[in-house]
């Protein structure tokens, strides 16, 4: 493998390992071995980077297990799992938070409040997520469950996460991210964004979210670009998605943080992050807000080829009417409840 580094971001954190994939595997390097206990109470971060260490320095003619056991509980401190490390790219490793690695595969973890983000991939390439339950409770801040940036090819499937921020967050230089089969809730739902930040020049591209749910989460589909900044947030699609009283189920928000538009002080401030080539399809289930649709896109730039189809959002509150708010935004909408209509803009 080349010189890499792996940054485990979590503070005190319990890191659960719910699957059978036990250290019965032939040169594998198990944290048990090297004096891991997994009891909750212990501290296993020395044990864990014993074994990263042991499996760094061994021969580069295989590609070894880093073995995480089933049925135990791990309490871990800030570390950094560090290079050089005389391995192969195809390396399996039970763990958390990955800087520049790629051809990684992360599987049937459970993990318990983090004090911020649960897992992070930045600057990674082939990467496959599935079988993972996150969990922080909902009003927790800045507890994302997956966070996501200058990475491309991911695919996070079969995986439940409840946290009190985004239970994906895709942010700048990402591209290729699929994302199936996701219960996400409690959360702030799956976000592009936010993009822009600081003046920044930011891209997403090639995000496909498909055959996910959202349950009592503050958003459903959202992307999110600050005023001021540049780049582009395009090809990104949201198809069979299912919603239980979710407050904000579609949103694209140009003038992130804030959520009306415009404001007085932002009429000629809006993002020049470009959002185009944006398809939501298949939304039913019930929404806690007036405003099931939200298309807030900037008045400097506007969002175009936005398609809505198949949508049925109704209100979780009996006898009320949902309604939708759309701003300088090119949309196509087909069978949509409700209905979007966007004042005339130039595009």
């Amino acid at each position: 493998m080349d010189r890499f580094t792996i940054f485990l971001i979590l503070c005190m954190v319990l890191l659960h390992s719910s699957n059978g994939f036990d250290a019965t595997v032939s040169d594998s390097f198990n944290v048990v071995k090297y004096g891991a206990v997994g009891d909750g109470k212990t501290d296993d971060s020395g044990a864990f980077l014993k074994t990263w260490t042991a499996m760094c320095g061994i021969a580069p003619t295989y590609t070894p297990t880093l073995i995480i056991p089933s049925k135990k509980t791990f309490l871990l401190k800030p570390m950094k799992f560090g290079g050089p490390c005389n391995l192969h790219h195809n390396i399996n490793i039970k763990a958390l938070c990955f800087h520049k690695c790629n051809s990684l595969h992360l599987t049937g973890l459970k993990l318990l409040n983090s004090p911020r983000n649960h897992i992070s991939l930045l600057g990674c390439n082939g990467v496959t997520i599935s079988h993972l339950n996150i969990i922080a409770p909902k009003d927790s801040p800045n507890t994302d469950g997956i966070v996501i940036a200058d990475s491309t090819q991911v695919l996070i499937h079969r995986s439940h996460i409840g946290t009190g921020d985004d239970c994906v967050a895709i942010i700048g230089g990402t591209s290729f991210i699929n994302i199936t089969n996701l219960r996400c809730g409690p959360g702030h739902g799956i976000s592009v964004g936010s993009l822009g930040g600081g003046g920044a020049h930011d891209t997403v591209k090639e995000v496909h979210v498909n055959d996910c749910s959202f349950h009592r989460t503050m958003n459903g589909a959202r992307i999110k670009t600050w005023p001021g900044g540049s780049g582009y947030a395009k090809k990104i699609s949201f198809k069979k998605i299912a919603l239980t009283e979710v407050g904000n189920p579609i949103v694209i928000n140009q003038y992130y943080p804030k959520n009306e538009v415009p404001y007085p002080q932002d009429i000629n401030k809006g993002s020049d992050v470009e959002v185009s080539d944006v398809t939501f399809i298949g939304f039913q289930g019930s929404t806690t807000s007036k405003n099931a649709i939200s298309l807030r896109c900037s008045n400097s730039v506007a969002c175009t080829n936005i398609v809505l189809n198949h949508i049925n959002i109704t209100s979780a509150i009996p006898g009320n009417k949902t309604s939708s708010i759309c701003n300088n935004a090119h949309v196509i909408s087909k069978d949509c409840n409700p209905p979007v209509h966007c004042p005339s803009q130039k595009f």
